[in-house]
């Protein structure tokens, strides 16, 4: 087996590989703002805007989301509307099925839609879109920790970087959009007050006839998503013994043969389970359990660990104190104050506030524009590779 040779710890050397794609990402924003003006032209047109990948989570990520677009649909679900030359793909890719990718790719663009590619320079499936966004990466998922458990890599990057770079574009799309007369109409979370009754009333909206919002200069709301990325990491940087721990009691738990149990409340946490370079150490699912099930079966030599966004599901949190097993909570909002630890329990702040979006539109009505799924699935890998370098094989 191969030994453990890098002296930095796992969770560090995660973020340090993450910062540093943010770097990178910021240095092509003239490129990101220019895909975003021939974007807004289709749409300010009449256009449809779409989303595909070769993994659900990016489509996940990209709809429905808190602080997204309103009007960003799941392609596959609307396979059978006729793209037109007005219309925006937004594809992410990892390289798992470059061939199919590629075919689907081209049967966008021979319909005349403009199809945006999210994903590393080097893979094939460039030569099939008509504009790249570099992810900065090699092709693939791009695991890039090496621990004791595995002969492969674990912990991988590509997703991540693919979904940062969604969010400036859709930061540069919002203000393209703006100087050309026209206001995007954007999902509010509906944990928010009004938020479910202000997302249904905008359900058929692309662009507000209510609200209109300044011209807004190219470059500026994607820089200010990248600072708040940067904010975010700035945070978590300053709990990172809280990840050493936490990997601990992780891999206590497995090598004692008890539970690990993980649930989480997010679109992209959600696909990061059984991802290529995934050690498999543990479901994301709570074990393929309902929550009932699961909470009669909780130990207190099992690890509990959830992931949210600012709501911390009391259920779950008197479940874990009367088992009096440990439990690591990954939230953002923690500046409102509502969750005080125990003993038992380890709190992870991921540095985004309550309501989750992060940029201020001038003149919109409300935020926009989340960090949480970048960040939520930074801390979960971090968390993987600190447990899979100390769990024995």
């Amino acid at each position: 087996m191969t030994a453990h040779v890098n002296n930095e710890r796992p969770a560090t050397q995660y973020l340090r590989a993450i910062t540093e794609n943010l770097t990178g990402l910021g240095s092509l924003m003239t490129s990101i703002v220019a895909a975003s003006e021939q974007g807004a032209e289709r749409l300010v047109a009449g256009g449809s805007l779409y989303a595909v990948a070769d993994e659900p989570g990016f489509v996940s990520e990209a709809t429905g989301r808190s602080g997204g677009i309103r009007q960003i649909r799941n392609r596959r679900e609307y396979q059978t509307t006729t793209l037109t030359n007005r219309d925006v793909i937004l594809a992410g890719t990892l390289n798992n099925d470059p061939e199919q990718q590629a075919r689907e790719l081209d049967a966008f663009r021979e319909q005349g839609a403009l199809v945006v590619l999210f994903g590393s320079a080097v893979s094939p499936v460039c030569d099939h879109a008509d504009i790249l966004i570099d992810n900065g990466l090699p092709v693939g998922a791009v695991p890039v920790l090496s621990v004791p458990c595995r002969p492969e890599k674990v912990c991988p990057t590509g997703g991540i970087a693919n979904i940062t770079a969604l969010w400036v574009f859709t930061c540069e799309l919002i203000a393209a959009c703006s100087r050309l007369g026209k206001t995007l109409a954007m999902y509010q979370s509906g944990g928010m007050p009004g938020g479910g009754a202000r997302n249904n009333a905008y359900r058929d909206v692309m662009f507000h006839e209510d609200i209109t919002i300044p011209s807004i200069v190219a470059g500026a709301l994607g820089g200010q998503f990248l600072a708040e990325m940067d904010r975010c990491f700035t945070r978590i940087s300053q709990q990172l013994p809280r990840f050493f721990q936490s990997g601990a009691l992780i891999a206590q738990s497995l090598d004692s043969g008890h539970h690990v149990w993980v649930s989480g409340n997010g679109h992209y946490f959600a696909a990061q389970d059984g991802m290529p370079g995934d050690p498999r150490l543990f479901s994301l699912n709570m074990n393929g359990m309902n929550w009932n099930e699961a909470v009669a079966a909780f130990q207190q030599e099992d690890t509990f660990a959830y992931w949210g966004y600012y709501n911390f599901p009391e259920g779950l949190v008197l479940a874990t104190r009367k088992a009096r097993m440990h439990s690591i909570w990954m939230e953002g909002g923690c500046e409102t104050g509502k969750f005080i630890a125990r003993p038992q329990e380890i709190l992870i702040d991921c540095g985004w506030k309550h309501g989750d979006a992060c940029i201020a539109v001038p003149g919109y009505d409300i935020r926009v524009v989340p960090p949480s799924g970048v960040v939520q699935a930074a801390a979960l890998w971090m968390l993987i590779g600190e447990a899979a370098s100390q769990v024995r094989a």
